[in-house]
């Protein structure tokens, strides 16, 4: 999805497809069917292959697993580069004087939920006389003829959000939840009608809404499965070998644009 929007975009001059996976990049490339996109293999824990594929651009679109983040943006930010993630799971604002120092942007945790979520809670705040509440929910009714247990998104994060405590903003201060805890059933719109959600540890809770008029405010995010399936982050991330990386997108946007 990432690499389509950047390929179709007229503002973009060149698109490089970058995954520990060669092949898969090729194939994503290869679909796109676009003259400025290119492929090529990348291991995100390795600053030097990190520096030498983002040589030239001038944007780096990270979609690797979270834990890569910290590295990406460091070479991001030594070669002056713009940079955005859809998620995280470090404080986002850590390096902000030095990216504000060098002129360039980071834009962190702007994906579906965080992201777009957190945008339009502050905006429909901004326009109320009082928050009580702000909460996410998501839910999904995704299933396989072939295999029990799927993912819409990264699976190791999908399992990861549920075993560890999430948080809750409320009256000022944080109140820890134990997995699977808060739970409700919620109605979401059809076609996915009602579904259990619990309280999950998600990048929302870190940077909530916080106008004027949310002093007591309660912030949660939850997320729901009719097979009631776990979702959760041990207390540290799995040890994973550095050759299984996932993809990492970078994009150099035309000259008369930034």
């Amino acid at each position: 999805m990432v690499a389509h929007h950047l390929a179709s975009s007229e503002v973009i001059a060149d698109v490089v497809l970058a995954d520990v996976d060669a092949d898969l990049a090729k194939k994503t490339a290869s679909r796109l069917r676009r003259p400025n996109v290119r492929a090529m293999q990348l291991d995100a824990s390795d600053p030097r292959a990190l520096a030498e594929a983002t040589r030239g651009c001038r944007l780096v679109i990270n979609t690797a697993l979270p834990r890569f983040n910290r590295g990406i943006q460091e070479v991001a930010l030594e070669a002056g580069l713009d940079y955005l993630d859809p998620a995280n799971d470090m404080d986002p604002f850590a390096s902000a004087d030095r990216w504000v120092d060098q002129g360039r942007t980071a834009i962190c945790g702007m994906g579906e939920d965080p992201g777009l979520s957190n945008v339009f809670a502050r905006y429909a705040a901004d326009g109320m006389d009082r928050v009580d509440s702000i909460k996410v929910r998501d839910g999904d009714t995704a299933s396989s003829p072939e295999h029990p247990f799927i993912a819409l998104f990264s699976p190791e994060t999908f399992i990861e959000e549920t075993l560890a405590s999430s948080r809750i903003w409320t009256d000022g201060r944080y109140e820890t939840v134990p997995p699977f805890g808060a739970f409700e059933t919620y109605e979401f719109p059809p076609p996915l009608g009602p579904l259990p959600v619990y309280s999950v540890d998600h990048e929302e809770t870190r940077r909530p809404c916080r106008p004027s008029s949310c002093s007591g405010t309660c912030v949660s995010s939850s997320e729901g499965h009719p097979a009631d399936r776990a979702r959760a982050r041990p207390s540290s991330p799995p040890s994973r070998s550095p050759w299984t990386s996932p993809a990492m997108w970078t994009g150099s946007p035309r000259s008369s644009s930034r």
